[in-house]
């Protein structure tokens, strides 16, 4: 019985969506074809392929459902059972779940949203009884947003901000409207993004503040000063 070794591709896809993937099977160098090569996603099964003429099993379409935006060391598997002729062998590589571009009439996603400017330019007014609506959306492989709060945040349920830095200096003159809303003490869910009312007296006049949004994967960072 020859030794068989089974070499798997790293794969990447998109939440909600598809991925397609590979495994070389080979036995002293050599490709071995037409064996069945069965593969996994984080320990479940989700299909099979047959090795070709250069020994590479490819299944396409493996369905991405149930498995969060992140990466995953491990996250994909392929094993061949042996024959008569072959000894059995298996592998692993990385799987990459990352979020979709958001599609129609959906803001963009991964990014700061208005009031807030991209640019780290909005100013806003210090007063007790306003709040800067902090808004933010992330979507699927089908482009629509995300409202489950396990796929959006690190933490799971509800989110969080996180204050990266805090400078004292110049500030502009203000340019951008709190609301009235409720000071939130989580992220909630809002049509087509999630938000969160960051209350202005926990901030202090004349200092600009960088935060971060702390995603399943990945993080979003904004700016804004108070004046």
């Amino acid at each position: 019985m020859s030794p068989t070794t089974l070499t798997v591709s790293p794969a990447s896809g998109t939440y909600g969506g598809t991925v397609n993937l590979s495994a070389t099977l080979t036995s002293s160098g050599s490709p071995v074809s037409g064996k069945t090569i069965n593969f996994t996603l984080n320990g479940n099964p989700v299909g099979s392929a047959i090795t070709n003429g250069s020994g590479v099993a490819t299944k396409t379409g493996a369905s991405l459902s149930g498995i969060y935006p992140g990466f995953y060391p491990s996250g994909v598997g392929a094993s061949f059972a042996g024959d008569s002729s072959y000894s059995p062998s298996s592998g692993i590589a990385s799987l990459t779940v990352v979020y979709g571009t958001c599609t129609g009439p959906n803001p963009p996603g991964g990014v700061i949203l208005p009031p807030i400017n991209t640019d780290g330019s909005s100013v806003f007014k210090s007063n007790n009884d306003r709040t800067i609506p902090v808004k933010f959306t992330v979507c699927d492989a089908n482009g629509n947003p995300i409202s489950d709060p396990n796929a959006a945040f690190l933490n799971g349920c509800c989110g969080s901000i996180t204050m990266l830095t805090r400078t004292r200096g110049t500030v502009d003159n203000v340019n951008a409207d709190g609301t009235t809303d409720i000071p939130d003490v989580a992220f909630h869910f809002v049509g087509d993004h999630w938000q969160f009312n960051l209350v202005t007296k926990n901030l202090d006049a004349g200092f600009t503040y960088t935060f971060q949004i702390n995603l399943k994967f990945g993080a979003i960072q904004f700016t804004v000063a108070v004046k």
